[in-house]
C-alpha cells in the first residue's frame, strides 16, 4: 500500500506507517512512498500529530513571530496566566500564606497596607497585589485560585474573611493574551497525554511531569490504534 497522507514510510518493510509528528506534515501519497515528514512553514505551527496538508499547520497569531520551520509550541507553561496566592505579612514583608503552620502564621495584611505593596512591587506598571476573596470553584489545597473578587469583610460572599493575594500575571502574559484574543477563550493548548492526540514528539518524557487521568493506561497506545496508521 501507498504511505497514507499524514504519515511517512522511511522504510521498507513496514507494516505500520509513522505518524508526522507534531510541527509537519505530508500529503502527497505518491512521493516515491517514502517521503519524509515536511515541517510546518515559518509563520505557523501546529500541535497536532499526522497533518495530511500543509494548510492544517495554525497560522501564528497577528503580531506573533513563529520564526522557525516545524514549531510545535509558540508560548510556554511561562506565558500562561497564574493564579491568585494569599500573602501574610512577615516582618512587614509579603510571604505565601501556605508556606506557614497554622500556629506560626503572621499577622495577615489590612486592605490599605495590602494596596500599598503594589507601589513598593517591582512590577510597578500594573498591580500585582488584590485585596479581597477568591470565588469558587478551583480553589486548591493551598488556597490558590485563578477567579478573584475584589472585596473587604463586609462585602464577602464566598469566604469567612478577605485577604491579600498576589498575582503578577492574573491575564497571562502578552504573547499567552494574543493567542486567546486570536483562536478564542477555549482553544485548548495543553499537552502531555497521549489520549489528547497531540503535543511534544516527546510525549512519553512528558507523561511523568503530571498526573495521567482516570482510567489512563500505558500499555495503550490510543492515537497509535487501529484504523488510524495502518489498514487492518
Amino acid at each position: 500500500y501507498p504511505c497514507p497522507p499524514g504519515s511517512s514510510c522511511s522504510l521498507e518493510g513496514l507494516f505500520e506507517a509513522e505518524e508526522c509528528p507534531p510541527g509537519t506534515y505530508r500529503s502527497d501519497p505518491e512521493i516515491g512512498g517514502f517521503g519524509s515528514c515536511i515541517p510546518c512553514p515559518q509563520g505557523t505551527w501546529s500541535k497536532n500529530w499526522q497533518l495530511r496538508e500543509k494548510g492544517e499547520c495554525t497560522r501564528c497569531p497577528t503580531g506573533v513571530v513563529c520564526p522557525l520551520d516545524g514549531m510545535t509550541a509558540p508560548c510556554s507553561f511561562d506565558d500562561l496566566p497564574q493564579p491568585f496566592e494569599p500573602v501574610v505579612n512577615f516582618k512587614g514583608m509579603p510571604a505565601f500564606e501556605y508556606e506557614f503552620p497554622i500556629e506560626t502564621m503572621p499577622q495577615p495584611f489590612t486592605l490599605d497596607e495590602c494596596l500599598a505593596l503594589n507601589s513598593k512591587s517591582k512590577h510597578t506598571d500594573k498591580q500585582e497585589f488584590y485585596y479581597g476573596e477568591l470565588v469558587p470553584p478551583y480553589i486548591d489545597i493551598l488556597g490558590r485560585g485563578p477567579h478573584f473578587r475584589e472585596s473587604d469583610d463586609l462585602s464577602i460572599k464566598y469566604q469567612s474573611t478577605a485577604k491579600c493575594y498576589r498575582n503578577a500575571q492574573p491575564d497571562g502574559s502578552l504573547l499567552y493574551m494574543r493567542m486567546a484574543d486570536y483562536y478564542g477563550p477555549q482553544y485548548d493548548i495543553q499537552t502531555g497525554f497521549f489520549h489528547q492526540g497531540y503535543g511534544s514528539s516527546l510525549l512519553l518524557n512528558q507523561m511523568y511531569a503530571v498526573s495521567p487521568p482516570k482510567g489512563f493506561d500505558i500499555r495503550l497506545t490510543y492515537y497509535r490504534g487501529k484504523g488510524n496508521g495502518f489498514i487492518d
